[in-house]
């Protein structure tokens, strides 16, 4: 039985290193210089890159876009496609979605509230004082067909 188990285990971790070798977009964590594979929102007031989060990075930048939606529309325009994942709400068990928005002259990113049909708001905080809540924005999509 204890054999078993330590086969099973070893053939989980094989399942799990050949998958995650195959992943096209994963985040990471950095210090200092931000890594050339970052994928950058868009631009700042300054005209410098603008990143998703700590830190979304892949070796295929191309297979992104930003597909234009809005709350009450969001789950119906992404049918068939995948918005990538932000971040999850254990309290209703929901993914959030990638999100931006153009707002005082730089680009703005956010979590937006996906698991909400029809009220899935982008928010993000601004001059770090509170939220401000949008109803029309852009979702990160993913698609190895672009």
């Amino acid at each position: 039985m204890a054999k078993l188990l330590i086969l099973f285990t070893l053939l989980i971790l094989y399942i799990v290193i050949v998958e995650s070798e195959d992943v096209d977009y994963y985040w990471r964590d950095y210090e200092g210089e931000i890594p050339e594979d970052a994928i950058s929102a868009g631009r700042d007031a300054n005209d410098k890159d603008v990143y998703i989060g700590q830190i979304l990075c892949s070796k295929h930048k191309d297979n992104f876009s930003w597909l234009r939606t809005s709350a009450k529309t969001l789950q119906r325009d992404i049918i068939g496609k995948h918005a990538v994942a932000g971040g999850y709400n254990g309290k209703v068990e929901g993914i959030y979605s990638i999100g931006r928005v153009m707002y005082d002259k730089s680009t703005q990113v956010g979590p937006i509230s996906s698991f909400y049909p029809g009220n899935a708001d982008f928010y993000f905080v601004y001059k770090n004082k509170h939220f401000l809540f949008i109803k029309t924005y852009e979702v990160l999509i993913y698609s190895k067909e672009h």
